[in-house]
């Protein structure tokens, strides 16, 4: 009986184990999503400040609206420091690169275009603790590798194309490591052409501004002073903001519309800011993962006329400006 009574509470105990590193984990898990969220948000802000400084616009609306951009942003930014996440300043960026931080990690010392922010994480796998540590860039502006301006250009002009039975007369697609996912297209209907037969589309005008968010994802063992900290996978989101303008004639009479989202939209990678993917990959010693969003293309309704944009994917932080 003894022997029984003794086996109990190390049953009990690893019952115990198994359930704290299930709440841990699932508390990351979380936070992140709850991170990884309010940076789209940050990057929709952005990307849509981006419009509002390269086009043509009375200087007093510019300012409101940047005014307004700026009251957005910060809010946000104080979202993210209540759960948790650093912002990084020029010394600190520095100081990621330091002793216990692989040499790949080095970063450039100016960070008027690109906002650096980091977070921490004590993540378990298989019944081992590892410090996980995500470290995002993310373009404020055209002026960092990380931010597109795309000046408005046609796809096609000076074709009639009658709209009657088409099933969209434009889309979106991104491509990511499992292949080109179509993010969204438009249908004749949405743009208020209820009597298509009578409509024909001459011109379509493409464009765009965007900011990525690179998250850089380091791992070392937790509680382990000889463990050294390595850069295990890289992954991207892109925010996008755009017009897409459709001309022609409805009925003989000539139309114009531009179509622009509500608010601008975040295509993220097949896999972002992961804790299970860069622990395993640290565990492999081997080089580290990624998973981008590598490209954006407009086309047109059939697809034989398109627009293409390759979008930043830097592999260590020094390759960031």
């Amino acid at each position: 009986m003894a022997a029984v009574s003794c086996s109990l509470p190390a049953i009990a105990l690893q019952s115990d184990s198994a359930t704290i590193a299930e709440l841990t984990n699932q508390s990351n898990i979380e936070n992140n999503e709850k991170v990884n969220n309010i940076l789209n948000q940050l990057g929709e802000i952005r990307a849509a400040k981006m419009n509002t400084e390269t086009q043509f616009a009375p200087q007093s609306a510019k300012m409101q609206s940047e005014a307004m951009y700026c009251t957005i942003e910060a809010e946000l930014e104080q979202q993210l420091a209540d759960l948790g996440v650093v912002q990084l300043n020029d010394a600190e960026i520095q100081q990621l690169t330091g002793g216990d931080v692989s040499p790949q990690a080095t970063v450039p010392s100016s960070t008027s275009s690109v906002r650096w922010y980091s977070t921490q994480y004590t993540h378990i796998y298989n019944n081992k603790k590892y410090s996980v540590q995500h470290v995002y860039a993310q373009g404020l502006n055209a002026s960092s590798c990380l931010g597109i301006h795309q000046p408005t250009r046609y796809l096609y002009s000076n074709q009639q194309v009658v709209i009657n039975k088409m099933k969209e007369l434009g889309s979106i697609y991104a491509q990511k490591f499992i292949g080109q996912i179509k993010v969204i297209s438009w249908t004749p209907y949405e743009l208020l052409f209820t009597n298509s037969e009578t409509v024909t589309n001459e011109s379509q005008e493409v464009g765009f501004n965007s900011t990525s968010t690179i998250c850089f994802t380091y791992v070392k063992e937790a509680n382990n002073a000889s463990s050294q900290e390595l850069l295990c996978y890289v992954s991207s989101s892109l925010s996008l903001d755009y017009t897409i303008t459709f001309a022609g004639f409805d009925n003989g009479k000539p139309y114009h519309e531009p179509v622009s989202p509500k608010k601008a939209i975040t295509i993220t990678s097949s896999v972002f800011a992961p804790f299970t993917d860069a622990i395993i990959r640290y565990n492999d010693s081997s080089a580290n993962s990624c998973s981008y969003v590598n490209s954006i293309t407009f086309y047109n309704h059939d697809k034989t006329k398109s627009m293409r944009r390759s979008l930043p994917m830097p592999s260590f932080p020094g390759a960031i400006y």
